[in-house]
């Protein structure tokens, strides 16, 4: 289990995040959402252990502070928004990347056959010889995907949980792979592991996180399972655009239709807000 109590970032002179606390469980796809400049990024950082705070993070049960950068990248992986890297590596050879942390000269039968199951289940089994700086940039996203999974891949169900941090891991992806990565998201959790995961898109949020922590100016807006958090008035609260929920019997999740900007739109009655008259 992760728990997050009372997260303060400052920088600069500026408040990044504001007494932020959450928590995550085994089994479970929590997404982080909100605005542009929200402390999303910040607050994954937070959690990986990257970044200086005030707080408490913990891991299993365990500080964060008190792990060392080795045990820590043996049960927790971090996808980030960027991943730089000039030098000619084959596909192959950015996944292995991944599992570093538990050799020191030569992977073992082991670690390679960790390594095809995840290039096998991100499926990029044909970009395997292929030069990674040659990729395109979606390509390359996944690619990194396989890397992170094949960092912490293992029968979950033995020993402490897993932890898979994602920081907009579909941005750069087409909307089949969107789901597919996301669906990998999905099928990780089934075994045990920890997921949590930045994501803009509000619909894709719905159909698979489990909870969802809405954050507006570095501080909590809503924290709670999908259905409850993303309503009209908590998505206008987090980002003044008006939506329209549609739920269908068949789904157990809404879909979320924004409206276009316009003049009558932005003169957004507070007094119909306050009274709670959108739900």
């Amino acid at each position: 289990m992760l728990s997050a109590e009372s997260i303060y970032v400052n920088a600069s002179g500026k408040e990044i995040l504001n007494g932020v606390s959450f928590n995550a469980n085994p089994g479970e796809i929590l997404a982080i959402i909100g605005a542009n400049g929200a402390g999303k990024s910040t607050l994954l950082k937070v959690i990986s252990g990257d970044i200086l705070f005030k707080g408490n993070v913990f891991l299993n049960g365990k500080k964060l502070d008190a792990y060392k950068k080795n045990e820590l990248s043996r049960f927790r992986s971090v996808l980030t928004q960027s991943f730089s890297l000039n030098a000619p590596f084959k596909v192959e050879e950015v996944v292995m990347m991944g599992r570093y942390p538990f050799f020191n000269e030569l992977p073992t039968s082991g670690d390679r056959q960790i390594i095809e199951e995840a290039i096998k289940l991100t499926g990029v089994e044909h970009l395997k010889e292929k030069v990674y700086t040659e990729l395109s940039g979606g390509e390359k996203q996944r690619v990194q995907l396989a890397r992170v999974i094949a960092q912490i891949w293992s029968d979950t169900s033995v020993g402490e949980p897993k932890y898979l941090f994602l920081d907009e891991p579909v941005s750069s992806l087409d909307i089949l792979h969107q789901h597919k990565t996301l669906a990998i998201a999905k099928t990780l959790k089934q075994k045990g592991y920890i997921i949590i995961t930045v994501l803009h898109d509000l619909n894709l949020t719905a159909q698979y996180a489990d909870k969802v922590l809405m954050l507006r100016d570095g501080k909590v807006l809503a924290y709670g399972s999908a259905n409850d958090v993303l309503n009209r008035k908590n998505i206008f609260s987090a980002f003044d655009v008006h939506v329209s929920i549609v739920r269908k019997e068949e789904n157990s999740y809404p879909f979320i239709i924004s409206e276009p900007l316009c003049e009558k739109n932005q003169e957004w009655d507070q007094a119909v807000l306050e009274k709670n008259e959108i739900e």
